[in-house]
C-alpha cells in the first residue's frame, strides 16, 4: 500500500511557507530571538514538549529556510553564476562554528522552491554566526536571487536527529507538515495535540513506503502564511520520509477513511496545516 498519497489528498491545495520571520541578519536577530515565548519547567520536561524549547541557546536545532528562486535557475550547475553562487553558500556554512550537517531540495511541486534544513550544536551559535563577516559575505549574493525574500524559522527534533529519517534512503523524498496551532493554546492543548500527532505518525509508519518520521517545535512563535502576522503562535514540524511518490500514489485504498479520520481528529487541535514535498539531498 502506497500512503504518502492519502496524506497529500486531504490537503490538495496546501502549500509551505515556513514562517514569517526572515533569515537572520544583525538587523533581524533581535526579532527572532524575541518571539519564543517560555515554557512552563514542568511540560518541557517531558517528551510531548522538549526541554529544547525552553532553552534554545544550548540545544540542537535544525535552520529551516525556504528560497523561491526562478523556477530555471540551474542551482545544481556550478558552471552558472547561481550555481556557483549556491554551491559557495553552502560551503561557507560548512566553515562555520556549530555546523553540523545541512540538507536541501527543490519542492516538487514547485521547482523555483528550495528548502535547506542546516543542524546546528545550538541556536546562539547559528545567531552568532550570521554576525561575522563570513556570514555577510555568503548570504547577500543569495537573496539577491530570490524573488521574494527567504524565511526561517528554527526546529528542535524531539527523540531523533534530522539525519535519523534523511539518511536512511538516498535523495529520500520528504514530506513536511507544518502545524498551527492557536496563539492562546494552553498546555494542556499542547500536549492534546502531540498525543494525537504521535498516534496519527505511529499508524502512517506502518504503510510499506514509510522511510522514517522525524518530527519537533518550532522555537520562533510564528503565524500561518497569509494570516495576521501579528498573530503567532507556536507551531511544529512533522518530517515524513518516504521510499517515492509519484503517479502510481493517486490510488486511494480500503483504508483511506481510516487515514482520513485520523487526520480529521489532528485538525481538530490545529489553526493551519501546509504540506510540501521535498526530494532532499545531503550538502
Amino acid at each position: 500500500m502506497k500512503m504518502t498519497v492519502l496524506i497529500s489528498l486531504l490537503l490538495p491545495s496546501a502549500h509551505l511557507v515556513l514562517s514569517q520571520t526572515t533569515l537572520p541578519t544583525p538587523s533581524t536577530h533581535q526579532a527572532i530571538t524575541s518571539s519564543s515565548r517560555p515554557v512552563p519547567v514542568e511540560l518541557a520536561r517531558r517528551r510531548k514538549y522538549p526541554i529544547a524549547i525552553r532553552d534554545m541557546d544550548s540545544e540542537v536545532v535544525v535552520e529551516n529556510a525556504f528560497f523561491r528562486f526562478p523556477p530555471d535557475m540551474r542551482l545544481e550547475d556550478r558552471s552558472t553564476v547561481s550555481g556557483n553562487t549556491w554551491q559557495t553558500t553552502l560551503a561557507g556554512l560548512k566553515k562555520a562554528p556549530g555546523y553540523r550537517g545541512a540538507y536541501w531540495g527543490r519542492e516538487m511541486e514547485t521547482p523555483g522552491a528550495v528548502q535547506l534544513l542546516v543542524e546546528w550544536s545550538s541556536k546562539a551559535e547559528h545567531i552568532a554566526f550570521t554576525q561575522t563577516p563570513e556570514y555577510v559575505a555568503i548570504s547577500p549574493p543569495v537573496v539577491a536571487l530570490t524573488v521574494e525574500f527567504p524565511h526561517m524559522n528554527h526546529v528542535a527534533f524531539m527523540l531523533r536527529p534530522l539525519a535519523y529519517a534523511l539518511d536512511r534512503q538516498p535523495s529520500p523524498t520528504t514530506e513536511l507538515m507544518m502545524f498551527y496551532l492557536d496563539p492562546e493554546a494552553t498546555t494542556q492543548d499542547l500536549e492534546a495535540f502531540s498525543s494525537a500527532f504521535d498516534k496519527f505518525a505511529k499508524f502512517i509508519g506502518k504503510a510499506k513506503c514509510h522511510v522514517a518520521t522525524v518530527s519537533g517545535w518550532v522555537v520562533e512563535d510564528i503565524a500561518p502564511p497569509g494570516e495576521d502576522a501579528a498573530k503567532v503562535g507556536k507551531a511544529f514540524l512533522g518530517a515524513f520520509v518516504w521510499e517515492t511518490v509519484g503517479p502510481q500514489h493517486t490510488r486511494l485504498d480500503e483504508r483511506s477513511m481510516e487515514v482520513a479520520g485520523k487526520m480529521v481528529e489532528l485538525r481538530k487541535h490545529v489553526r493551519a496545516l501546509d504540506v510540501r514535498h521535498i526530494m532532499l539531498h545531503k550538502s
